[in-house]
């Protein structure tokens, strides 16, 4: 393909390139659109392992809730699984489930017909309750899948080698009904495969409320409410050196203390094997660990855990931050997903601690965009008007609830959603998982980006910020704008410089004119501008706005 545009472009200075550029533009809208789909399928992958839990008699439908476009299963774990309703006649998905002859359901992937076991990177069959596949769509239009979260990923080929094209939308589930007794799911496949879950209405045991992953202080107390219906009996299994107790509906658990670390487990699960009529028996897990609080700079992981990332003190207005010489590497094994941002209680949205997240903010080790460009459009809406709009840095810093104005905008664009396309990046076309345990990506308000830049662009933008948080000049007037004695851009993306290159994304300058990066807020400023923050690589430090249709950086953070 290369050698033979090379040689067209070189004949002739006559050349019509219309046909090519317009393929090429086909093309990549194909992609975009596509990329949104897979996001969608990914999540269907996801709600797979509960749904395989309930076949393998590990537990049960315990309810069922009408949400958008789908439902939501909830298991006798406690769990849940979100299932989408997806369009007759899509294209059947390249990866599947199936059952082998030991009763456990493996991955499968389908291609040109043929449906065969999917294999790891170890040539190994992959259980449906263990790694979740993430697939995507690369810039060509080619199928590629991970192993690990969606940190690293290669194309899927065919058994002669070559790569698979995604031609269509796709996704797994057809639909969802249920009666009093079943829940029935069908499956977008040729053969309309429908999978039925038991429903254990009279017969399960649920830990009301309980996080993905509860996370303990060494010697720590925690208790969870239980509800249950027709157990006759339990027995429970823990990791070593905690302490658990369940009585009256009440789970009662205590990590090890400080003193037994070294031969206690770190992390684990609590298990409580239950049984009920006719020696029916299920089990509901709780996963457990240790963990130290928090601090900014910290990893955040794929599986919701955090480790340190050198920060060994801050004063209590987030000033004369002292990190270690040498900063520590992130956990052998697991994927870094972001780099945390914000641990300060009274900084976190109220939304955000009702829901239970209350550790603080991360922000993604990637920018969300299409497949063209690592910038993109925060809108091409020229009558937008569901957010209100922020003009004075003293507002700026007191808006906290990205979270509410990423979900409004969801809401407000439904399916309409292209029309804001750094949202739309964010909440659907983002090739990161974010962890179980968190908010999910959102875009970070004008507070939340604040608090992004402060703590983790070094002492001299924190201590200029500060000044800031009072003004009540408008931030057009160009008064929130200085300059620091060291690369502002280089010090952010230094809190990633451990982690491989092939697994994060840095921030880069805007264009060779313009050496800063212009990062998107999820807030307005008003009806033709938002609100966004540069930091360059000469020291610039800059409150600004930009055009609604201007290519800026946007940088998801999450709640855990």
């Amino acid at each position: 393909m290369i050698v033979s545009l090379s040689t067209v472009a070189g004949c002739s200075d006559d050349y019509d390139d219309s046909q090519l550029r317009g393929d090429l533009s086909e093309l990549s809208g194909r992609v975009e659109k596509l990329e949104q789909s897979v996001a969608k399928l990914n999540g269907d992958y996801t709600a797979l392992s509960g749904i395989v839990d309930a076949l393998e008699g590990k537990v049960y439908v315990s309810k069922v809730d009408p949400i958008a476009d789908g439902y939501r299963i909830t298991f006798s774990d406690g769990t849940t699984a979100e299932i989408k309703n997806g369009a007759a006649g899509a294209a059947a998905p390249v990866i599947g489930i199936d059952k082998d002859t030991d009763g456990l359901y493996y991955w499968t992937r389908t291609i040109d017909g043929k449906t065969e076991w999917l294999l790891n990177e170890e040539n190994e069959k992959m259980p449906v309750s263990g790694v979740t596949p993430v697939m995507g769509v690369d810039a060509e239009g080619y199928w590629t899948i991970s192993y690990d979260g969606g940190t690293t990923s290669s194309r899927v080929v065919d058994s002669e080698g070559n790569p698979v094209a995604a031609l269509q939308d796709t996704s797994f589930f057809e639909s969802v009904t249920y009666d009093d007794s079943y829940v029935y799911i069908t499956l977008n496949d040729e053969a309309g495969t429908v999978i039925k879950l038991a429903k254990g209405a009279d017969f399960y045991l649920s830990i009301k409320g309980a996080a993905a992953l509860a996370d303990f202080s060494y010697g720590q107390t925690k208790s969870f409410e239980v509800e249950s219906k027709g157990v006759i009996k339990y027995t429970i299994t823990k990791p070593d050196e905690w302490k658990v107790a369940y009585a009256d509906g009440k789970l009662t658990v205590t990590a090890p203390t400080a003193e037994h670390a070294s031969c206690a487990d770190s992390e684990g699960e609590v298990s409580i094997v239950y049984f009920g009529p006719d020696n029916a028996g299920s089990i509901t897990t709780l996963r457990v660990a240790v963990l130290e609080a928090p601090k900014i700079g910290d990893y955040l992981y794929s599986d919701g855990t955090w480790s340190d990332g050198g920060l060994i003190s801050i004063g209590s207005d987030g000033l004369n931050p002292v990190w270690a010489e040498e900063k520590p590497a992130p956990v052998e094994g697991k994927s870094v997903v972001a780099i945390v941002c914000q641990t300060a209680s009274d900084r976190i949205a109220q939304s955000e601690k009702d829901a239970g997240y209350t550790h603080g903010y991360a922000v993604a080790v990637r920018s969300a965009h299409g497949t063209d460009k690592v910038t993109t459009w925060w809108s091409s809406d020229v009558n937008f008007d569901c957010l209100k709009g922020a003009k004075l840095p003293s507002t700026w810093y007191e808006n906290v609830n990205g979270y509410v104005e990423t979900m409004t905008v969801r809401d407000t664009y439904g399916s309409n959603i292209t029309m804001m396309p750094a949202f739309d990046w964010t909440i659907n076309g983002f090739g990161l998982t974010a962890p179980a345990t968190t908010s999910g990506w959102f875009l970070p308000s004008t507070g939340q980006l604040w608090d992004m830049i402060a703590n983790l662009c070094g002492g001299g933008v924190a201590s200029t910020m500060k000044e800031w948080q009072t003004s009540t000049y408008r931030v057009d007037y160009g008064y929130c704008s200085a300059t620091v004695g060291y690369d502002v851009l280089a010090r952010f993306n230094s809190t990633m410089e451990k982690i491989p290159a092939d697994a994060k994304e840095e921030l880069v300058v805007d264009d060779a004119g313009h050496p800063f990066c212009s990062i998107w807020a999820s807030t307005p400023f008003d009806s033709e501008a938002v609100c966004i923050v540069e930091i360059g690589t000469k020291g610039m430090i800059e409150l600004y706005i930009n055009w609604y249709d201007a290519d800026c950086a946007a940088r998801p953070i999450l709640a855990f």
